[in-house]
């Protein structure tokens, strides 16, 4: 059932018009994702201007109106629907009665129906490491309880035993996870899921969800109370009417017997005393419930970095609930609905008459040649699967309930008695019926097949992910990394074939039909429609054994893909009824990608004897080619229709692109030989690369989409309640790849990134004063999506070379190797023949691979590019000589790849070390510069400043301070260093034993540390002021790191930062000036989950906000709510989605 929420709104022209607007924002994110909401009323806004709408949108939130003005004689429309249902209010119309001096806007509603049945897959039980005991000691308890439980297994002659040797191993592999648990958990106690592992799908009603007034109301307590408070103060209004009557008279005793019988209102006291009792511990509870709430999300993040990540892919907003299959049938109501729409439209695909193979032997013969002898594999180890299966840290568990993260912790010995059962599943090519079971679960593809009339989903445009048994996918993986597996591969997959091999990206294989583009060819590109699923395991499988697949191992994968059982799952529903499927391939088991590969190697070597010429690439299903006249390439492609239809594939026709880098000449060409006009294209995308000239032209939607993207996932990370330097990593780790990938035909530049790489550093530590580029330095090329993004183009043009072991293109300036060359010498490396290039450290960079200088191992090559882009990044900051102290000091340095790595190492994770390292530690001196000119023209010059440790007259200087202060506390053993670089920012010495390199760190973080805490106990002790803007600006711009040093010290450190800066939003929305001591409440160490939220509210308190707008800040945390701000007249608003400002 879809819950719905209907408010009828006010928004008033006063001072807290604003806070109103938040708190409804927060409000409707608070709520569960599967609510629809309709927020209707007087905006005073006009669509475009209102700041609601635009913060609503990530939510799904859109305005529907009827277009008019809302007055009678106005011109303006401010009376609309903020809603976020997928299609249009039915019957959206002005009422032609007058009422007032405002139109009636009213629609038409269903009448909620009857509860409907809703059910779910049955839970198995989930082990992880209990609080307290860590993943290794977990391990070690795991695989000390296997002795205990093991029995052995008699080998199966049939599938019936099969089944059965497979339910007793996960019995005993569960056994062992139980007494593990025990032994590591305090109380002894074992948790119990609704069934065992390894069982078939079993299913439980869903609980009816009940409507809640408040959205952090949570428990019965709290409901009783709001009750309460409700009856107290109506039952005071009745008592200050004036106007008494029999009525109103019996209203009172009413509500007073009810209140009295609640023994827990003092109907004694005062009226507005006890209101004010009640409503203050119902804020209590209320803060207790949140702080609740944070608490175990602190501990759920902090427990696992895969929960972090799984956080940060979470979808806001209601799942689609109306979807459609055929043309002209009403759209879905419901979830229910939803799932009954998506079985009859698998069904069409599952039931669907296959490709006709009767004459399948005498094709193969003719195309493939003589039936291969059948090869004799050795059996998958019980290493080589645990070396597989540590690849599935996070992965979901299927039906029979074995999660990714579970079978990492499987030891050596569980491993053995696993490859055992699987070597009698080759032997008797069979497989388990339950190890056929799959979760079938179902992700909408954005902006496709969208009804205009309805805004409905088509039910081709959910994207099924099929889910497998853990374990088989483990086995599938092995037995392809088996060098048997791989020698048998390579044996018969073509050059042109580029999917699911080792070595083989997508980009290298982009870089082949680029050349062609250089050189003048006509390019087609094909993509079929849902290929896995219109992929024959039949035909696949009979095309493994004539290239002599053993046919133990065929007839076991074809025993998997043709007793499939799954179940259809969508927004936490399941389908009660799993289907069997026979007919199509499951895409999530890794052999669905070689059968793949191994169906379209027909198509492609009868092709390849045509007379067309043409050079072609196959990533999975999809194809494209390039012929010297566009005649050849549109032959070609017809081709392949033909071959399409006999092997009953499926074409994409709204894929279907035909291109030449001369537009004109294109449309020309292909019209000659019948290509229809919708099919040219100027910049079509090829796995992800904008085929698109890369002179000068705008950001395609892609493009700017995938950035934005990237930004948004960075800027979500700040929120992660970890220390600063992991939420760097976990934020560069999702953002990067998302921003990086593809940018082979347009030379990229910094700024294009600036946006991505700015919400990177604020994940981590970034430190204002620091030098901006040493914080790049620190953070590491993986947090750079600049030069990702070109170490990717470089390293697929290795690939590429290395793989045809020739050049990997022809040397040209223009199109990706004018990319590639850009890129090079921006990063300071010199071109010194055709792909040849030296870095001034001595590197080289050879892309020949008839050269002796060629690196065959891709080591050399990465790290040469990345020493280039260091001494770069350390280069910039010397030439800032006009703006930087440290950089005037260090004139004398030069870059050292050993020094710099040293120094890398030994920053480690600590904050205040990565800011002495990058410049960003302001002494007392520096700060007194930074505060005020007025001081200074008044006779206070920077050099009398005393010193705050020693009180000498000397200047409070960093060089001061750490090293000739005779009051600092320095050790004395420590002797200041001679060289300059080490002395100012503390960098590693080579010249130096380690220890001493850590004992100088060590002390200047110190130092820093130091002068820091002293300086807010000192501002927040200090005088209130009225400061100047100039002023205010200094001392943030010098203080502005210090919750991230100071955070990487504290384990829940994550909720607070995020909801302080919530706060200071919230602040500068409604001009409130945001109190420094709020900042630095929420960044003291040790701080817990409820002493964060303390602090929040402490701060809330004082900006004088609304009782609701002390809560959406822990709110926001926790729902990913955006903030509002003011939008400008006629101008959309354009907030982030999901996160804070």
């Amino acid at each position: 059932m879809v819950l719905s929420l209907a408010r009828s709104c006010y928004a008033a022209h006063d001072s807290e018009r604003l806070d109103f607007l938040q708190d409804l924002n927060t409000y409707v994110y608070a709520m569960d994702s599967q609510t629809m909401f309709h927020l209707m009323g007087d905006w005073n806004d006009e669509p475009d201007e209102s700041p609601l709408a635009a913060a609503l949108e990530s939510a799904g939130g859109r305005v529907q109106a009827t277009g008019a003005p809302t007055r009678w004689e106005g011109r303006r429309c401010v009376d609309y629907v903020i809603t976020n249902a997928e299609k249009e209010l039915a019957n959206l119309r002005e009422e032609c009665a007058a009422y007032s001096d405002r139109k009636l806007l009213c629609w038409e509603s269903p009448i909620r129906r009857e509860p409907r049945e809703r059910w779910r897959l049955k839970k198995t039980t989930s082990y992880a490491p209990p609080s307290g005991c860590d993943v290794r000691r977990w391990q070690q308890n795991v695989a000390s309880a296997w002795p205990e439980v093991q029995r052995d297994v008699k080998p199966a002659t049939n599938r019936e035993q099969l089944g059965e040797n497979f339910r007793q191993l996960c019995g005993q592999l569960e056994a062992a996870f139980k007494i593990a648990f025990a032994n590591c958990s305090e109380d002894g106690k074992v948790p119990r899921g609704s069934r065992a592992k390894g069982s078939g799908p079993a299913f439980e009603r869903i609980p009816e969800a009940s409507a809640k007034a408040d959205p952090f109301d949570e428990c019965f307590e709290t409901r009783v109370w709001r009750n309460n408070l409700g009856r107290l103060k109506e039952l005071a209004r009745l008592e200050a009417d004036e106007d008494q009557t029999a009525a109103k008279s019996n209203a009172r005793q009413v509500l007073a017997d009810k209140l009295a019988r609640a023994k827990k209102v003092d109907l004694a006291r005062p009226r507005p005393y006890e209101v004010a009792s009640i409503e203050t511990l119902l804020e209590s509870l209320r803060k207790d419930k949140l702080s609740t709430k944070i608490s175990k999300w602190v501990k759920k993040i902090q427990s696992s970095e895969s929960a972090a990540y799984r956080w940060l892919d979470v979808r806001q907003g209601p799942p689609i609930h109306n979807i459609f299959d055929e043309e002209g049938e009403a759209a879905t109501q419901d979830i229910g609905e939803v799932l009954r729409v998506l079985v009859t439209h698998w069904r069409k695909v599952w039931h669907r008459s296959g490709p006709d193979l009767g004459n399948l032997h005498q094709l193969l013969e003719k195309v493939l040649g003589p039936k291969r002898k059948q090869q004799k594999w050795a059996h998958v180890s019980a290493t080589e699967l645990a070396k597989e299966a540590k690849k599935q840290a996070g992965a979901a568990a299927s039906v029979d309930g074995w999660s990714g993260d579970e079978v990492v912790s499987f030891s050596i010995e569980m491993w053995e008695a696993i490859a055992a059962m699987f070597r009698d599943c080759e032997r008797l090519g069979l497989a388990p019926e339950d190890l056929a079971n799959a979760r079938q679960a179902h992700i909408p593809k954005e902006g496709k097949d969208v009804r205009e009339t309805d805004g409905a989903l088509h039910a081709a445009a959910m994207r099924p992910i099929a889910v497998l048994s853990a374990l088989r996918r483990v086995w599938g993986r092995a037995r392809l990394r088996n060098s048997d597996t791989a020698e048998w591969l390579e044996s018969w997959l073509r050059p042109e074939i580029c999917g699911g091999r080792r070595n083989v990206d997508a980009l290298s294989s982009v870089i082949q039909l680029l050349e062609a583009a250089c050189d003048n060819k006509f390019i087609a590109t094909f993509d079929y429609s849902l290929a896995f699923d219109f992929t024959s395991p039949k035909l696949a499988a009979e095309i493994f054994e004539w290239l002599g697949m053993p046919i133990g191992a065929a007839n076991l994968i074809l025993s998997v893909w043709e007793s499939q059982t799954r179940v259809l799952q969508y927004a936490g529903e399941a389908n009660t009824n799993p289907e069997e499927v026979n007919t199509s391939l499951p895409q999530g088991d890794p052999w669905s990608l070689i059968a793949m590969a191994v169906v379209l190697l027909l198509p492609l070597l009868d092709l390849r004897r045509g007379p067309e010429t043409t050079d072609i690439m196959l990533y999975v299903d999809d194809r494209a080619w390039a012929s010297t006249n566009a005649s050849d390439c549109m032959n070609f492609g017809r081709k392949w229709k033909d071959w399409s239809s006999r092997l009953g594939l499926k074409e994409n026709e709204a894929k279907e692109k035909y291109y030449h880098q001369n537009y004109a000449l294109a449309i020309e060409e292909f019209a000659k030989v019948g290509a229809p006009p919708k099919t040219i294209s100027g910049a079509p995308a090829l796995l992800g690369v904008e085929l698109a000239p890369e002179t000068g032209r705008p950001f395609t939607d892609k493009e700017k989409k995938k950035l934005d993207q990237a930004a948004l996932v960075a800027r979500k990370a700040r929120s992660l309640p970890l220390p600063a330097s992991r939420r760097l990593r976990i934020a560069a780790a999702k953002a990067v790849p998302k921003a990086a990938y593809g940018w082979l035909c347009e030379a990229a530049t910094e700024q294009i990134f600036a946006k991505v790489e700015d919400a990177i550093a604020r994940a981590g530590p970034n430190p204002a004063m620091g030098d901006r580029d040493l914080k790049k330095l620190f953070r590491g090329h993986s947090a750079s999506p600049y030069f990702m993004a070109g170490q990717q183009v470089l390293m697929a043009a290795w690939r590429r070379a290395k793989r045809s072991k020739s050049l990997p293109g022809i040397w040209r300036d223009v199109g990706w190797v004018h990319t590639l060359c850009t890129f090079l010498q921006k990063i300071g490396c010199l071109e010194v023949a055709a792909w040849r290039w030296t870095t001034r450290l001595g590197g080289i960079i050879d892309l020949d691979p008839s050269s002796e200088d060629f690196d065959q191992t891709s080591g050399a090559v990465g790290h040469n590019t990345r020493e280039a882009w260091r001494q770069t990044l350390f280069e910039r900051w010397l030439a800032r000589t006009d703006a930087r102290i440290d950089s005037r000091q260090c004139q004398a340095s030069a870059y050292n790849e050993q020094r710099c790595t040293l120094t890398r190492k030994l920053v480690a994770n600590d904050t205040h070390r990565f800011a002495v390292v990058t410049g960003a530690s302001v002494s007392p001196q520096k700060f007194e510069v930074m505060l005020s000119r007025k001081n200074r023209r008044n006779g206070r010059e920077p050099n009398t400043i005393l010193c705050p440790w020693c009180k000498e007259v000397r200047g409070a200087d960093w060089e001061h301070m750490v090293w000739k202060c005779e009051a600092s506390g320095k050790p004395p053993e420590l002797a200041a260093p001679t060289d300059l670089l080490q002395r100012r920012l503390g960098w590693a010495s080579t010249a130096r034993t380690r220890a001493y390199n850590f004992a100088v760190f060590d002390w200047m973080a110190e130092v820093r540390q130091r002068i820091l805490e002293e300086r807010y106990e000192r501002m927040s002790s200090a005088p209130k002021a009225k400061r100047t803007s100039k002023t205010a600006a200094a001392a943030k711009a010098a203080s502005y790191c210090s919750s991230n040093n100071h955070s990487n010290r504290q384990t829940a450190m994550g909720a607070a930062a995020t909801t302080a800066a919530t706060a200071t939003a919230t602040a500068a929305a409604t001009r409130q000036p945001q109190k420094r001591k709020a900042a630095s409440q929420s960044s003291g160490r040790g701080a817990s989950a409820s002493g964060d939220q303390e602090a929040v509210m402490s701060s809330s308190k004082k900006s004088k906000l609304s009782t609701l707008a002390k809560k959406r800040k822990i709110c926001e945390v926790l729902n990913g709510c955006p903030p509002l701000k003011k939008c400008r007249r006629s101008t959309t608003a354009a907030l982030p989605s999901g996160v804070v400002n």
